[in-house]
């Protein structure tokens, strides 16, 4: 890839960290990329064919998703304080339930 073949030019000009900094995207450094946020311990989701826009239908599956989170956390005995639902796409295609841990 050009990056590679340019490696010489780059660091003398610009320094080994710029060169680390542009090649770990490409897939071409050593550090990893981490997310910016943590994952959250659980997800449940249901996706949709089509965008969903009807109120009744999203208040059923937010319900049906939080049944199946507790499902999921009481079987090791966890609990929640705070659900968040989050909407993947601005066409509601996909509905996530997460639970977030609270911060110390």
């Amino acid at each position: 890839m050009w990056l590679r073949a340019a490696r010489h030019e780059i660091t003398a000009r610009f320094g080994a960290d710029f060169y680390d900094l542009a090649a770990t995207p490409l897939g071409q450094g050593d550090a990893p990329i981490s997310p910016r946020k943590p994952l959250p311990d659980y997800i449940v989701e249901k996706r949709f064919a089509e965008p969903v826009v009807t109120e009744a239908v999203i208040a059923a599956t937010l319900s049906r998703l939080a049944s199946m989170l507790v499902v999921a956390m009481d079987r090791q005995g966890k609990g929640a304080r705070r659900l968040e639902p989050i909407s993947s796409a601005p066409t509601a295609w996909c509905a996530r339930l997460s639970w977030i841990p609270d911060s110390p």
